[in-house]
């Protein structure tokens, strides 16, 4: 998501001080890490575990008077759908709605970032109705219906006038494993969240993109292709990096050429990035970060391991291969 201004964090602080939903200290820690991230507050006290997304999207519906969407029960507009891309919903976090002449309806995750808004509105030259939906659920509609419109029946039911976007968002199911089997043969049409999913379902440890060669994943220690997507291009592996990258990020990164950076899917998993320049093309290594540390037990350790946590002094050095 797009990095949020300092002044739309100390917004939202004060609207969930003043709304009790988190005790002013604790917000006082937020801003602080959210602007040494530069990451939205929200987020930040998401993946702290200290309020949901959908705790967030009911405190700034009240306090701003904007409506609250569930995005399972609306029928986007095809052509609001059109204006923008789903690289920048989800940079931003906003899901487009509707179109009525020159107004755009959009659910926001953070209707208090005027930078986004007017981001929004230069890239689509439609001024804006915002309404609050919460992050997660704003991520899991994007991926479901921009995948599912390039379909060939629901091209077909859009030609007949009819608006394919509401079953899809009503049929999604309670995971984000929806798109795992998908059939896909143009490596434009991946994202790095769908590659992600099935890097999860696959219980591995890294995802490794590569110009030359299909998306890999690290399974108990062996670098496996994923053979269901085709062999990745520069153009393709760039978009797919890009659009996970922060304008800030992405300057950073052609600088340097390597960056080092987190990257999390509400209610899926966080990932440690390494993007890096190699041969002349972009390419990406991501880690995931287990939201639990396992138990030595739950490891099936020796004895032996136990006893060197409770030595007194000294350095053990454990090495090998991941995972």
């Amino acid at each position: 998501m797009a990095i949020s201004d300092g002044n739309s964090n100390k917004a939202l602080a004060k609207i969930l001080e003043q709304q009790q939903v988190l005790p002013p200290h604790v917000l006082e820690g937020l801003v602080n890490r959210a602007y040494t991230l530069r990451e939205w507050l929200g987020k930040v006290a998401v993946e702290d575990r200290l309020i949901t997304y959908e705790e967030l999207a009911n405190s700034l519906s009240r306090e701003l008077k904007l409506g609250l969407i569930n995005l399972k029960s609306i029928m986007p507009d095809v052509d609001a759908l059109s204006l923008l891309p789903p690289e920048t919903c989800r940079n931003y976090g906003v899901f487009p709605l509707s179109l009525h002449g020159d107004k755009l309806g959009v659910a926001m995750a953070n209707p208090l970032d005027e930078d986004t808004r007017t981001a929004l509105k230069r890239i689509t030259g439609h001024d804006l109705i915002v309404s609050v939906a919460p992050l997660n659920a704003i991520l899991i509609a994007v991926d479901a219906v921009y995948t599912q419109l390039l379909a060939p029946e629901t091209a077909a039911t859009a030609k007949r006038g009819g608006k394919p976007g509401a079953t899809i968002l009503g049929s999604l199911p309670a995971t984000p494993s929806r798109q795992a089997d998908a059939a896909i043969t143009d490596p434009h049409d991946l994202s790095i969240d769908q590659l992600l999913f099935v890097m999860m379902e696959h219980r591995a440890s890294d995802l490794h993109l590569a110009v030359g060669s299909p998306p890999m994943m690290r399974v108990d220690g062996e670098l496996l292709p994923m053979s269901q997507f085709p062999k990745l291009i520069p153009s393709s592996v760039q978009t797919m990096v890009y659009a996970i990258l922060t304008d800030v990020q992405i300057t950073q990164f052609e600088r340097h050429w390597e960056l080092d950076f987190a990257y999390s899917i509400p209610r899926v998993s966080r990932f440690r990035v390494n993007v890096h320049r190699q041969r002349g093309s972009t390419g990406a290594v991501l880690r995931t970060i287990p939201e639990e540390t396992p138990t030595l037990e739950k490891l099936r350790m020796p004895r032996v391991v136990q006893e060197l946590t409770e030595r007194p002094r000294g350095l053990v050095l454990v090495t090998g291969p991941t995972g």
